[in-house]
């Protein structure tokens, strides 16, 4: 709680954001991690649209006749998370499996979540209209893409940060991801990688 404590207050400053209140933490295991992704998967997606996903990906082309896309969502989720923020409960979890050092900008990513929340209130965001996936998707990219711009401001600001980060990455498997097929990745990533160019224009024009 004191190490959560440090980082939002800096990450506070970086952003530009007050800290209304403190934000709880604590630490999760891989099965409590998947047992919470499963359930919100199971709360955002009912059985019948992700098999209309699936067997759309499969029509297209995009995906393997065999491959299963909830499991593979869950297994990709399940290996990437290294910490979330929940904006039901307001409280950061962290996996309890990696090096806490070496996370800080992680957790920094995550606080950000934190703070929007606290400010613009996340959950109006868990019930988008049906059939809007676009503007969904662009939703999601622009807070990620804000949360990530941050992550790298806490990076630069000391580069024995950028060597923790990297050096704990070595260490977190992608095994999962680089297998995904490509539609499917690219869209996994596509909050945070087009999200942060966005939020970056944003920035630097003062916003």
């Amino acid at each position: 709680q004191e190490a959560t404590r440090d980082v939002l207050r800096e990450t506070s400053e970086l952003r530009g954001l007050k800290v209304v209140r403190e934000v709880a933490s604590g630490a999760q295991s891989r099965p409590e991690i998947e047992r919470m992704l499963i359930a919100n998967l199971n709360e955002s997606t009912t059985p019948e649209e992700m098999r209309a996903s699936e067997v759309a990906l499969k029509k297209f082309g995009l995906a393997p006749a065999d491959f299963q896309l909830r499991p593979f969502i869950i297994a990709v989720l399940t290996e990437q998370i290294a910490g979330y923020y929940d904006p039901k409960r307001q409280t950061f979890y962290l996996a309890d499996w990696v090096d806490l050092e070496g996370l800080q900008p992680v957790i920094a990513h995550e606080l950000t979540h934190a703070l929007q929340d606290q400010h613009f209130n996340l959950r109006q965001f868990e019930n988008w209209p049906k059939h809007d996936s676009d503007a969904e998707l662009a939703a999601q990219a622009l807070v990620e893409g804000d949360a990530t711009v941050l992550m790298m401001q806490y990076v630069m600001k000391n580069p024995a940060r950028a060597l923790a980060l990297f050096k704990s990455m070595g260490n977190t498997s992608s095994e999962q991801l680089d297998r995904a097929p490509r539609a499917l990745r690219e869209t996994l990533m596509f909050p945070y990688e087009q999200g942060m160019m966005f939020a970056a224009q944003v920035h630097r024009r003062g916003g």
